[in-house]
């Protein structure tokens, strides 16, 4: 009778704890080795999972993306270095490329993932844009940059999709040193957007940080890294057939003058990411990748 009692009592715990723990795991973010295992099992390749933050893991797994297409870029931001060490240019600040002088290394990556729609007659596409720019320790100590107001970086594509300025989304890191003390800061994920053109594309601002204090020590930074997400849609026949696209991320450097340019998106074949005031920006690359292929259902 005794082990009677004990066994219902034990039954009646396990279904009380049953909706709880279900509950439970219902809520729980996977981690980041089975977001991983997701985006590797969606298409993605090694080193553009390694690209994302987990935040964008979060919202591919969440999303239930599938991987279409990537475009990587290295060593494309033009720079300036100390006028001590080079020849001062216009308005005595020294720009030589990058790649040239093997200093600093700006790295970016697009990427275009197809995530699920409800509707059979409308393709959704969520675009991810990461750079990420170290500065390299040069003759001794980190290159030298310019903090200019702030810069620009956009995303445009081919064939009309239409972006959801409510998707989009953006975040920074910045990376700083005190000697042999180091420490990096984040502003978060933050739902915005600087501006846009319907079918064409989209795009960001962001302020550099220069130095940051931990209310112990200030830091130097040495490295900036950020991304931004948006997602595009277009209307199609449901045919179950493929569409092609292609697509393009750009980012701009506010080195020298005093005029804050506006992006400027082109769309076509080759889609283009612009800037007004041009001459007082670095950029990168931006050339337009390869056709990446969706599908239509």
């Amino acid at each position: 009778m005794k082990k009677r009692v004990i066994a219902i009592l034990s039954l009646l715990l396990v279904l009380i704890m049953l909706p709880t723990a279900v509950f439970a795991e219902g809520k729980a973010e996977p981690n980041e080795a089975a977001l991983d295992a997701y985006l590797r099992t969606a298409g993605y390749p090694g080193d553009v999972i390694s690209s994302f933050e987990v935040e964008q893991k979060i919202s591919l797994f969440n999303r239930k993306a599938v991987y279409l297409y990537h475009k990587s870029e290295v060593g494309s931001l033009l720079a300036e270095m100390p006028p001590a060490e080079s020849e001062p240019g216009a308005g005595g600040i020294t720009t030589l490329r990058s790649d040239d002088v093997n200093m600093d290394f700006f790295d970016s990556t697009l990427v275009a993932s197809q995530v699920a729609d409800p509707y059979s007659t409308i393709a959704r596409v969520q675009f991810d844009y990461n750079w990420d720019w170290d500065l390299t320790n040069y003759n001794g100590r980190y290159h030298e940059l310019n903090y200019h107001d702030v810069d620009k970086f956009g995303i445009a594509w081919s064939d009309g999709w239409d972006p959801e300025p409510e998707s989009a989304v953006y975040s920074y890191r910045y990376y700083g040193s005190n000697g042999s003390i180091y420490r990096n800061e984040s502003i978060g994920m933050i739902n915005d957007y600087d501006s846009f053109d319907q079918g064409e594309g989209i795009g960001w601002e962001i302020e550099l940080v220069e130095s940051f204090s931990d209310h112990q020590r200030s830091y130097g930074t040495y490295r900036h890294k950020g991304w931004g997400q948006v997602t595009a849609v277009i209307d199609h026949d449901g045919s179950g057939g493929t569409g092609s696209s292609s697509a393009v991320g750009t980012y701009f450097h506010h080195h020298i003058g005093a005029n804050e340019g506006t992006l400027q998106y082109q769309g076509g074949a080759v889609p283009t990411v612009g800037i007004t005031y041009s001459w007082q920006y670095s950029q990168s690359d931006g050339s337009a990748g390869e056709q990446w292929f969706w599908t239509k259902n």
